[in-house]
């Protein structure tokens, strides 16, 4: 059915050559011999009827043509290493990884897991914390990553799940300051703004609601996102801050969402799969009930933050 489809020794041996751009490398990592090696190579570029790569002063090149079939390559192992893992584990159905950013998973994921559980108790979960959950090429066997990004390649199956804006908040403790009131953004000026390294933050937030002319007090700076918010708690100024990064502290009154004025962003939180997954009827009913429970915090947060 398939008569032209090179095996996988001859894919194997071919991105391992194209890595190293070195037969003797390819050969060495894949306890071959070099002629093997170039034997394989030889077969492949015969099936395509393409030359591969080009020898030049000893030195290996790749041509066009095989920087594109690299492409490809690069994407079919990796499918095929994940199929295999699963059908080895005995019952893919049975099990279900996810990965996502830590603040995710801290903030929200987490959260979830046990009516999750609840609702799919035949199925194993397991968490991947990850800084680049969505990607499909890494060791791991992810069946579906949540991240916070804009939309990725159409090769890739994807649903927004929620939307996110960056809310003022502060400790209630500063709000009981009749000295130094917090009602109105001018109030600002006399309060401690807390930054943290960010694409948006509190020059987006001014900038967008035209409020260029308050200059804060004092500057108070971290390089992650969740020291700012628990500097916010304590009360040592007021934070922008995500509302997801924030959920749990609003819910609980450590934090109090100030003026009404939340900065929206372009970046939304995806849910990312390569498209074969989709046929998992399992994940995707994984997928579906956590797309329902995102829709139901972010309908509770707007009518509490806005």
């Amino acid at each position: 059915m398939f008569p032209h489809l090179p095996s996988t020794s001859q894919l194997r041996t071919f991105e391992a050559s194209a890595r190293h751009l070195s037969f003797t490398r390819a050969a060495e990592e894949l306890f071959l011999t070099q002629s093997a090696i170039s034997h394989q190579i030889n077969g492949l570029e015969e099936l395509v009827q393409q030359k591969l790569f080009l020898r030049q002063n000893r030195r290996l090149i790749l041509t066009s043509q095989g920087h594109e079939f690299l492409l490809i390559v690069r994407k079919v192992l990796p499918m095929l290493q994940r199929s295999v893992e699963k059908m080895r584990e005995g019952n893919a159905s049975k099990k279900i990884t996810i990965s996502t950013l830590p603040s995710i998973a801290a903030t929200w994921l987490v959260s979830k897991l046990g009516r999750l559980r609840c609702a799919f108790p035949d199925i194993d979960l397991m968490v991947i914390a990850s800084d680049t959950p969505d990607n499909f090429s890494s060791g791991d066997t992810v069946d579906f990553a949540i991240n916070f990004s804009h939309p990725v390649s159409k090769d890739m199956w994807q649903r927004k799940i929620m939307d996110e804006y960056y809310l003022p908040v502060c400790a209630p403790s500063l709000l009981e300051n009749s000295e130094r009131p917090l009602r109105q953004p001018s109030d600002l000026a006399q309060h401690t703004l807390i930054h943290q390294d960010d694409t948006l933050g509190w020059n987006g937030w001014f900038s967008y609601y035209e409020l260029n002319t308050v200059t804060p007090e004092h500057i108070l700076s971290f390089s992650h996102g969740d020291l700012a918010i628990q500097a916010a708690i304590e009360g040592q100024g007021v934070a922008l801050a995500r509302r997801l990064m924030v959920q749990r502290a609003l819910e609980q009154r450590n934090l109090i969402p100030l003026f009404n004025k939340p900065l929206p962003t372009r970046r939304k939180y995806m849910i990312i799969t390569p498209q074969e997954n989709v046929e998992n009827t399992v994940m995707m009913d994984i997928i579906h009930w956590l797309s329902e429970e995102a829709a139901h915090d972010e309908t509770i947060m707007k009518n509490s933050c806005y």
